[in-house]
């Protein structure tokens, strides 16, 4: 689905294939269910994806990855600055010391970062809050906003992630791609059959 994008139809015909191959196990079931023995079905995956119309290059010292770019040692303060007023970016995101920056286009939003002990255990707090209850930038959805808290945290991360635009790319020949912040590639599809 990369390359020619996830409403194709190689995508279509990928997804007959999982089907019939799906099928026998399915079988199985039903005749394991059948003999009274009680079988419950997940299926996910561990993303969504969505269509893209154009690409997009990244600035020198930005790795693109997806729909999403990570600032390198070699990015330039410069590059960090103005990575999200640059046509195809949505979302810059970017850790100085206990700060995390979340810009779009020209809008800002500051969070303080500290550590803290929250209902699921130690976590990250943004303004002094656990991030399930902190506020959050408008139009981030919680989930996306849940995982870069995460991300962030750790203490290896890039000082920097950018995220493109709907309907864009960072990646060349790539028609369907993932690792955006839209709800359609940060929930992962589930199949649940009792």
């Amino acid at each position: 689905a990369h390359t020619s994008g996830p409403d194709s139809e190689n995508a279509r015909q990928n997804l007959r294939q999982i089907d019939r191959e799906l099928g026998p196990v399915l079988e199985k079931i039903r005749a394991a269910e059948a003999q009274g023995v009680p079988v419950r079905v997940l299926l996910s995956a561990d993303h969504g994806m969505v269509s893209v119309k154009r690409q997009v290059s990244v600035p020198e010292g930005w790795v693109a990855m997806g729909r999403a770019a990570f600032a390198s040692s070699g990015a330039s303060e410069e590059s960090l600055e103005g990575a999200s007023r640059l046509p195809g970016v949505d979302w810059v995101v970017r850790r100085t010391d206990k700060t995390l920056v979340v810009s779009r286009g020209r809008k800002k939003f500051r969070f303080a970062l500290s550590g803290g002990e929250c209902a699921a255990g130690p976590q990250v707090f943004v303004d002094g809050r656990c991030p399930d209850v902190a506020k959050r930038p408008e139009g981030l959805s919680r989930a996306a906003w849940t995982g870069l808290l995460e991300y962030f945290s750790a203490q290896d991360s890039p000082r920097a992630l950018m995220f493109a635009a709907k309907d864009v790319t960072f990646e060349a020949d790539e028609r369907g791609s993932h690792g955006g912040l839209s709800d359609d590639e940060m929930y992962a599809p589930l199949l649940h059959r009792n």
